[in-house]
């Protein structure tokens, strides 16, 4: 057996102790603090450096490599999506006569927030703005009452809106000299189509007429709406931050297709004649309604329709009265024997039965016929 190892006791004896720290002198203790500063300050840098590079190779990475959803969110921002349309087509009559054409006029518009801004910033007195409000009334026929509460209209969620609607079909010039001193993004013009009529009420219930839009809304207007309408088209105007637009080059005349004119059978000057007619049977018998079509006993052709009460389709006023545009011959009922009477009547005089001087025997408005008496409605 191995003999058991031997354990060597430990000498004991007091411990000595360390030796006191040096202590620095002022200039080894300011060269201390100067080079931790350094330190401390490199390692900032690092830290600065290295998240100025992550940023700029994040940067890089959105700039170069697609990102679907973040292009999406880009043009949802400043990209919205407008809709053009060509030129409404006109109406001819048989003639050639316009009946019906669209022009392009200018429409007011103002941005209340845009305003109100400027007026904060001090871009706009409030004197300068109520002069201003007063030109918009005397141009465009509104009350300054009505302006300041279109002007001070707001969207849902309490803010002021940034594009109010103020006036339609103005004088070019007369606008034009409303902008005057005034940012684009504050005060501008739009062309806008205007449907006009050169007849006023010539056959104005058969013409109808359009809506604000320049679509069809009664008669012939709404009824041949496919053929006069222009092409629509969308195209995608870009926007700066401030919702201007930005122009992009777009030839939209070259883009835009204008609807197709229509010429009509009716004769104006046919036309004429039949609603003076009616204007002076409305006079000498008071009737709620008179109507009457010419045709052209060849062809079938309809030379007039015309409809009495009438109203001017380019009046706002008159629009507004549906049974001024009632084109009563193609909407009213009337009875089978009124419409063949003029055809029996026609029938005799071609064949010589009848000469137009004949007087006939009415049997004082009635007659018995089959045990039954048959009796005028309007005998006196």
């Amino acid at each position: 057996m191995k003999p058991a190892p031997i354990k060597r006791k430990r000498p004991v004896g007091p411990r000595l102790a360390a030796p006191p720290p040096r202590r620095l002198s002022p200039e080894e203790a300011d060269a201390r603090i100067l080079g931790e500063a350094r330190i401390r300050g490199r390692l900032a840098l690092l830290g600065l450096g290295l998240f100025l590079a992550a940023v700029a190779l994040r940067s890089a990475w959105l700039m170069v490599v697609p990102d679907e959803r973040l292009e999406e969110r880009g043009r949802e921002q400043f990209q919205a999506a407008v809709e053009m349309r060509g030129k409404r087509g006109a109406l001819l009559d048989h003639n050639n006569r316009v009946l019906a054409y669209t022009v392009s006029l200018p429409a007011l518009y103002i941005n209340p927030a845009r305003i109100e801004k400027m007026k904060a910033d001090h871009e706009l007195t409030e004197e300068a703005f109520t002069e201003r409000i007063r030109q918009i009334s005397q141009a465009t026929g509104r009350t300054e009452a009505w302006i300041l509460n279109r002007y001070g209209a707001r969207n849902a969620n309490g803010n002021r809106l940034q594009e109010v609607r103020i006036q339609s079909s103005m004088d070019p010039a007369t606008g034009k000299a409303l902008l005057a001193g005034m940012p684009r993004d504050a005060i501008w013009l739009e062309e806008e189509p205007v449907r006009v009529y050169p007849g006023k009420d010539l056959a104005a219930p058969l013409i109808g007429f359009t809506d604000a839009s320049d679509d069809g809304a009664a008669g012939l207007e709404k009824v041949l709406q496919h053929e006069l309408a222009g092409d629509t088209y969308r195209i995608l105007q870009a926007h700066d931050r401030k919702g201007r637009t930005i122009e992009a080059g777009v030839d939209e005349a070259r883009l835009r297709r204008g609807g197709r004119s229509v010429r009509l059978t009716i004769d104006s000057a046919i036309q004429r004649v039949a609603e003076e007619a009616l204007d002076e049977a409305m006079v000498a018998s008071a009737p709620e309604a008179a109507m009457a079509v010419v045709m052209d006993i060849e062809t079938g052709a309809i030379l007039a329709m015309a409809s009495r009460p009438g109203g001017n389709p380019n009046d706002n006023v008159d629009r507004a009265d549906q049974m001024l545009f009632k084109n009563r011959p193609a909407m009213d009922q009337i009875e089978p024997g009124s419409v063949m009477k003029p055809f029996v009547v026609a029938a005799a005089l071609e064949e010589g039965l009848v000469t137009p001087n004949q007087i006939f025997d009415c049997e004082l408005g009635s007659w018995s016929v089959g045990g039954r008496t048959i009796r005028d409605d309007q005998i006196g």
